[in-house]
């Protein structure tokens, strides 16, 4: 016996209510996440001014100095900070800048952006190195016209360094193997997933020889440093104790912010200090919504 299959149509018109539904849906969405886009990027530009009629900036490079996509950003954005040194330079009120550094440091070429910004500017700049002021951080520090450390403060590391994990040995245990695919022979240096070469060794050890010696040289001209044995003592790219700094030249007077402000008032003639803060105000603070959020479900 033959099976009878009947198909039954939709109406056009129940067809086109579901396609204006799907419509109006997407549009939603895209106006939502247009709507959020432009709030973030709101949320990024906008920088508030604290007391105004401050005669001193006091700008802070703390935690890791990077740049970030999103809202994972780096705590010490170089886009941020050298934005606040921009302003601190065109307000006529702010007679110099105080640079307050407790950071390991971070990416070389961000740590050269903020390094170049303390570097050319005009007014009266000092670096005051809290707990730690290293590497990336230091290289900021060394472009200050005055550099002042805690005497047990953590400077120097005056290096690169640029080690990775390697799990090749890992995936093989477990039957995992890595097929190799490249347009070029050194293509994927520095994968996870395969051992380097010798040669390839020797490549990433010599790039990270000429970054060494630009960070060395930039740190040495920057500090004015010609002694042969401090040099030498530097270029080990080792945490020296603040006290240690001092004997080096990588700072120029061990204290704090008193010191700072002692120094500032010398230079820019003022009988007292008064700072003008600079800080990104998010109309919509979204990593602390997700704090507060992550910390009710736990």
């Amino acid at each position: 016996a033959s099976k009878k299959i009947f198909v039954q149509a939709q109406p056009q018109n129940a067809v086109q209510a579901k396609k204006s539904s799907s419509v109006k849906w997407f549009l939603v969405i895209a106006a939502v996440a247009g709507f959020l886009f432009l709030l973030f990027s709101a949320a990024k530009a906008v920088v508030s001014l604290a007391a105004p009629q401050g005669n001193i900036a006091l700008i802070s490079i703390s935690g890791q100095i990077g740049t970030g996509d999103g809202f994972l950003e780096s705590p010490a954005n170089p886009d941020d900070i050298i934005g606040m040194i921009g302003q601190a330079e065109e307000d006529s009120k702010v007679k110099g800048m105080l640079v307050e550094i407790n950071s390991p440091g971070g990416s070389p070429v961000a740590s050269e952006e903020l390094m170049k910004a303390v570097k050319n500017a005009k007014k009266p700049t000092v670096a005051v190195i809290r707990d730690i002021g290293t590497s990336g951080a230091y290289w900021a520090a060394s472009a200050a016209d005055y550099v002042v450390a805690s005497p047990v403060s953590l400077t120097g590391s005056v290096g690169v360094t640029a080690s990775y994990l390697e799990f090749s040995q890992l995936l093989e245990n477990y039957g995992v193997r890595y097929e190799r695919l490249v347009s070029a022979e050194h293509k994927d240096i520095g994968s996870p997933y395969r051992n380097l070469t010798e040669e390839e060794k020797t490549i990433a050890q010599e790039g990270l020889a000429k970054m060494h010696s630009y960070f060395l040289s930039s740190v040495k001209e920057n500090r004015k440093i010609t002694d042969a044995n401090a040099i030498e003592r530097i270029s080990t790219a080792r945490v020296f104790l603040g006290s240690e700094a001092k004997e080096l030249g990588l700072v120029d007077s061990l204290g704090g912010k008193e010191e700072a402000e002692g120094w500032l008032m010398q230079q820019a003639n003022l009988t007292e200090i008064k700072y003008v803060t600079y800080e990104k105000k998010p109309l919509f603070d979204f990593g602390t919504l997700l704090a507060e959020q992550s910390a009710a479900a736990g």
